[in-house]
């Protein structure tokens, strides 16, 4: 089993704090959630494998005793690799006479699919120097550097392996990419569309063009160009998978938020919403095991919401309340009266209504909090939500 240095996954030093894990975990995980609903089934392989290390990271680090733990396992790993280190670099000067070279190319995808970014990138670099009309090169470089957040040199990789390759799609698209993971997502949707143009047969662009669309804060625009791609690409597992995604995040879209970010359904019509999405995409089965986990998740928040009572405050449901307060005023006036007398019977009277008021209210439309605590038991109150 190969052993992974979590500081080199998450770019950052061995002597980083708790708060600086967190921040890394957080950016590095968004960064391979966006690529993991990627249409190409290798890219989002690699994404769902980086992101079950970033979860093996997260433990690592949760507490003071298992960080101490996974330091001793680095440093002895460390320790075991060094002999073969030095071993190599003392039989360099003969393989250099002997006119080996290194396999930086090698080297670099070995480094990126170990998640050592850092290390990716600079063994990238070499093997641009050595081999500058290598495509391949070129775009492992654009990775790595995109792995770091290096967008310039990221861009500047991506724009030389495209004029390697004219008309390979490839090349638009890795500066799709690019520029989509920069947040420049209009010229990501145009590189795109030029990379789906280059490849009409493959439905890996037109899906990326529809999740410009969401980033765009366009959903309706990406459930429209969905729909043509499972058209124009029909039968494609893929373009399926990609059309029930958008329907997805459409459905989210639709959602309330809270101050934290959070989805909730928060009346009858997202209800309804929802439910016709669910039902576009039931009908699109079969679909892939990644896409019916995020479908599950949806149902869940729909059966959720079921459950609660979406009433708009219309006219006749403000005077039926109100003829209800003034005949339970009425009526327990009539009582407490009897007890206490006329005055503060009348007081009496409006206070216990108001309360039941107030109690009924909070029954019927919950507030986020109490939602939380229903959900969540005790842990809510550790949320700040």
């Amino acid at each position: 089993m190969t052993f992974i240095d979590f500081y080199a996954l998450l770019g950052i030093e061995q002597s980083a704090d708790e708060q600086t894990i967190r921040a890394a975990v957080r950016k590095t995980r968004g960064r391979y959630r966006q690529q993991a609903g990627s249409p190409s089934l290798e890219q989002r392989s690699k994404a769902e494998q980086m992101l079950a290390r970033i979860a093996e990271a997260e433990a690592a680090f949760e507490s003071s005793g298992s960080r101490r733990a996974y330091d001793a396992e680095l440093a002895a790993h460390q320790a075991s690799a060094a002999p073969a280190d030095r071993e190599s670099e003392a039989s360099a000067p003969q393989s250099r006479q002997r006119g080996a070279q290194k396999d930086w190319l090698k080297a670099a995808a070995d480094y990126l699919d170990a998640g050592e970014a850092r290390n990716a990138a600079g063994a990238a670099k070499e093997a641009t120097h050595a081999n500058p009309g290598d495509p391949r090169a070129w775009q492992l470089r654009a990775r790595a550097a995109l792995a770091q957040d290096d967008f310039r040199d990221a861009e500047f990789a991506a724009t030389e392996a495209m004029k390697l390759m004219p008309g390979d799609a490839a090349g638009p698209g890795l500066r799709g990419d690019v520029l989509r993971a920069e947040g420049r997502h209009s010229e990501a949707e145009d590189a795109y569309r030029a990379a789906a143009d280059l490849s009409s047969d493959d439905p890996t662009w037109d899906a990326q063009v529809a999740y410009t669309l969401i980033d765009q804060n366009r959903p309706k625009d990406a459930v429209v160009e969905a729909r043509q791609m499972v058209v124009k690409h029909a039968g494609a597992q893929a373009a399926r998978d990609a059309l029930a995604r958008v329907l997805i995040a459409d459905s989210k879209a639709a959602m309330s938020n809270d101050q934290s970010g959070a989805t909730y359904v928060a009346s009858k019509r997202q209800v309804d919403h929802i439910e016709s999405r669910l039902g576009e995409i039931e009908a699109l089965a079969p679909l892939s095991d990644s896409v019916h986990r995020h479908r599950d998740g949806l149902r869940a928040d729909l059966v959720a919401a079921r459950s609660r009572r979406f009433m708009a405050p219309t006219g006749s449901l403000v005077l039926w309340v109100l003829g209800w307060v003034v005949i339970g005023i009425w009526l327990s006036w009539l009582i407490l009266s009897l007890i206490f007398g006329d005055t503060l019977g009348i007081l009496a009277a409006f206070v216990l209504n108001i309360g039941l008021a107030a109690a009924l209210f909070l029954r019927v439309y919950p507030q986020q909090w109490q939602l939380n605590r229903k959900v969540l038991g005790d842990a809510w109150a550790r949320t700040g939500l």
